[in-house]
């Protein structure tokens, strides 16, 4: 991981803001987008991705690969995958840790793994395979949870330290704003979290505001950032020290592209000055 290149502070690519993002660089370093929006044979997508192609490095990041499945992964949406990446030819990808393929049913939504040394060794077999057939490097993000699994051998961090130390060529995507809700919402100390898993193969950050229901923190992509996860960006800079690139994952309520702006220059000013 450490061959790759710091890209800076980017955002996540949605079709709200394309055409501010085409137009004018400013405050925008790279782009993410949803690599399964670009994985058909639309030519309107991509003439699209062409055009993100020609302005900003373009990193793919995927939702469907369910590596946490215990049946395996579906190796011709992986070969699908490989397709794209050989098109876009990214430093990385990403993914998460999670599942959205059950039996063939598609769940709809990214579900976390149980915290087991058996589905520890799903993973690892899965992403094996994965590297098998992808050769371009992959990282993979933490998610929310809602719910303790009764089942669960160990905490998310320890599930997580585990899993980076079985795949020691896997980098990690971590979500800041996902971990200060999980931290909020299940009343444990993100400190002592970042103490426990690797962050030095820590190789991007997602970033964003949540909302608030009932006294239950919501991971909607949907606000501007909120200060506490600011504080957190601060935190974990010196903890990051391979760390290559921020993205703000903005999918509803975007409001001004200047306000976006002013978020990708904090996040900027934090890490990477």
């Amino acid at each position: 991981m450490k061959q790759i290149p710091v890209l800076g502070s980017g955002i996540g690519y949605r079709n709200e803001i394309k055409d501010e993002l085409i137009f004018d660089h400013s405050e925008v370093d790279f782009v993410e987008v949803i690599g399964e929006h670009f994985m058909g044979k639309s030519a309107y997508m991509q003439q699209e991705l062409m055009e993100l192609m020609a302005e900003y490095t373009v990193i793919p990041h995927f939702i469907g690969c369910s590596l946490g499945s215990a049946e395996g992964v579906d190796l011709k949406y992986l070969e699908s995958v490989a397709k794209l990446l050989e098109k876009i030819k990214p430093p990385y990808w990403s993914e998460h840790i999670a599942f959205t393929n059950c039996h063939g049913i598609e769940i709809g939504h990214l579900t976390p793994s149980p915290y087991t040394q058996e589905a520890l060794d799903v993973f690892s077999k899965n992403l094996e395979e994965t590297q098998r057939i992808i050769e371009t490097p992959l990282i993979l993000e933490n998610i929310t949870y809602i719910l303790n699994d009764p089942i669960q051998q160990m905490t998310e961090a320890a599930f997580l330290k585990n899993l980076f130390e079985a795949n020691p060529d896997i980098g990690m995507l971590l979500d800041i704003t996902n971990l200060y809700i999980n931290s909020t919402n299940h009343n444990y100390d993100y400190k002592e979290w970042l103490s426990t898993i690797e962050t030095n193969n820590v190789v991007q950050i997602h970033y964003v505001g949540h909302d608030l229901r009932d006294d239950f923190l919501i991971d909607n992509h949907s606000y501007p950032t909120q200060e506490p996860i600011w504080e957190l960006m601060t935190y974990i800079k010196a903890k990051c020290p391979n760390l290559k690139g921020s993205i703000l994952e903005r999918d509803n309520k975007f409001g001004s592209m200047l306000d976006l702006r002013s978020e990708t220059k904090r996040a900027k000013n934090i890490l990477f000055n």
